[in-house]
């Protein structure tokens, strides 16, 4: 029984420094994309933190008692922390690149973002291509959006978006006629602006109504949406 609870220490111990480590490379994108605001960055670093402090904790305590106890490295051990780490790795090859896209775009459109729009109803740019604004950030669009772009350089529309959910109705069961949940229906306003000169293009809502017991937003996930951005300047 010592040995399995050591063993579970160990394997619980690696895989909070692993995670530390994880998001130690996420705090570090997150704080030179320039966008985040310090709230967030705290929270990631305490967080961060933590994890670190549990891993190295957890590590030397099992050693400290190993020692003492002359206890092994269990063989299943290496073999989870294996596919663990194979796991990790393969999260950050997916997930740094696109953070550092957008910590490099976030750096290089911050200085245009005015707390008020300088005109309304301007004209579209030539070549529209646009990058997403919200909370702070710019996030490059995925390749849905056809009008998108990663390049800075190209970038001549940013649209920003607000969301929300609200309740439109309830379902139903179609047997008894009684009250299931909540109907909702997630909402969604676009506002296309002019980079150069932070001036609003257009402002358009849109409306979806979401599945039984569906509560989440995905402002970008909205068919309306994707049809909208792929239409523009046609």
């Amino acid at each position: 029984m010592k040995k399995n609870r050591s063993a579970v220490k160990l394997v619980l111990s690696l895989l909070s420094l692993m995670v530390g480590i994880v998001w130690t490379g996420a705090l570090i994108i997150v704080a030179f994309s320039g966008g985040a605001p310090v709230w967030r960055l705290l929270i990631l670093l305490f967080f961060t933190a933590l994890f670190l402090f549990l891993g190295i904790r957890g590590l030397l305590a099992w050693k400290k008692e190993s020692l003492a106890e002359g206890t092994k490295l269990p063989r299943a051990v290496p073999i989870v922390l294996g596919v663990v780490g194979v796991l990790l790795v393969i999260q950050m090859a997916m997930y740094f690149p696109i953070a550092a896209r957008n910590g490099r775009m976030t750096r290089s459109l911050k200085p245009y973002v005015q707390e008020e729009y300088s005109d309304e109803d301007v004209k579209l740019p030539e070549n529209p291509r646009f990058v997403f604004y919200h909370n702070g950030s710019f996030t490059v669009p995925s390749d849905r959006f056809i009008l998108g772009t990663d390049d800075p350089s190209q970038v001549n529309v940013v649209v920003a978006y607000s969301e929300s959910v609200s309740n439109n109705g309830i379902w139903v069961d179609s047997a008894t006629g009684k009250k299931v949940s909540d109907a909702r229906v997630q909402n969604a306003t676009l506002y296309v602006i002019r980079l150069e000169d932070w001036a609003l293009i257009d402002e358009v809502k849109f409306h979806e109504q979401l599945k039984q017991n569906e509560n989440g937003v995905n402002v970008l996930g909205m068919n309306g949406v994707e049809n909208y951005l792929n239409s523009l300047g046609q």
